[in-house]
């Protein structure tokens, strides 16, 4: 046998060298046009990794696999499974609302849209504005508009009547201590306090009892030693405008600081509020001296 015979014959393999982008072309033609392994929109065909992206994918949402996705009901779904899945998709958003019936949802195109609800109407037209503005800004529908209305009545309606209770306290007070004399030392305590320079709606507020009882007390008091020291008193009230002008530019920023912490707890209604701003300018003016 000759050495010709002998040698083992060269097996050859044809090489298929298809691009990464063409392997979709060796599938059978039923595989070609399935969803994931269509051409791309623009013609393009669609390589390994983006059909494994998109299985990967439409796996998640078909099976509710992650905390991050949610499988939406068919319309023919039964109400459990639909309350199962709106309970998902708001503990997923809790900053969405459900749509209540008979309820606007919406936020109205402008603050006017908005119904106030019954009782609004002891609201300030202002007041009204502000709480309409904030309501637009944050998209809030009718319901959320009119709940933040109706608790705002209510701190209206609580500090109205406070008001109403401590005006009927302090009168008490003025009268336990005044009695029948009332009107005339309220009279003189204002009309010291207007030759003070003290504003016309404080002193009048002064004359009807709505200033603090304690200190119409006090002032009353030094009234009536300063009537009694006649012409000593006079040249004491002077000493004290002095002494007053003579404050230090931090003495008088520290007073601003006293006055400021009279206001907590006073309406702006309240002359009392009106007075003690007025000192407060006094007093600023002073400290840029």
């Amino acid at each position: 046998m000759s050495e010709e015979a002998e040698a083992t014959p060269a097996v050859t393999t044809e090489v298929n060298e298809t691009m990464p982008s063409d392997w979709v072309n060796s599938l059978p033609d039923e595989l070609k046009t399935a969803p994931f392994l269509r051409p791309n929109k623009d013609g393009s065909i669609r390589t390994i990794p983006e059909v494994l992206s998109a299985l990967e994918n439409a796996a998640k949402l078909q099976g509710n696999m992650t905390e991050t996705h949610i499988k939406i009901d068919s319309p023919d779904a039964s109400d459990e499974s639909k309350a199962v899945t709106r309970a998902r998709v708001l503990s997923l958003w809790p900053d969405l609302r459900e749509i209540v019936e008979n309820e606007d949802t919406l936020p109205p195109e402008e603050i006017a849209g908005y119904k106030l609800p019954e009782g609004a109407d002891v609201l300030d037209a202002a007041s009204v504005e502000d709480i309409a503005k904030f309501a637009i800004e944050h998209k809030w529908g009718q319901k959320q508009f009119s709940d933040y209305a109706t608790k705002m009545v209510g701190v209206h309606t609580s500090s109205v009547e406070n008001a109403t209770q401590w005006a009927t306290d302090n009168s008490a007070k003025l009268l336990d201590k005044l009695g029948s004399a009332k009107a005339e030392h309220l009279g003189r305590v204002a009309s010291a306090l207007e030759q003070s320079g003290a504003s016309p709606e404080y002193v009048e507020a002064i004359k009807a009892g709505k200033v603090d009882a304690e200190l119409v007390l006090v002032m009353d008091t030094l009234v009536g030693k300063m009537i009694d020291m006649g012409e000593e008193g006079s040249q004491f009230v002077q000493q004290v405008k002095t002494d007053a002008r003579q404050l230090t530019p931090e003495g008088h920023r520290e007073r601003i600081t006293e006055l400021r912490g009279g206001l907590d707890g006073i309406q702006k209604s309240d002359p009392r509020y009106r007075e003690i701003t007025r000192k407060i300018q006094e007093h600023m003016a002073e400290s840029l001296k």
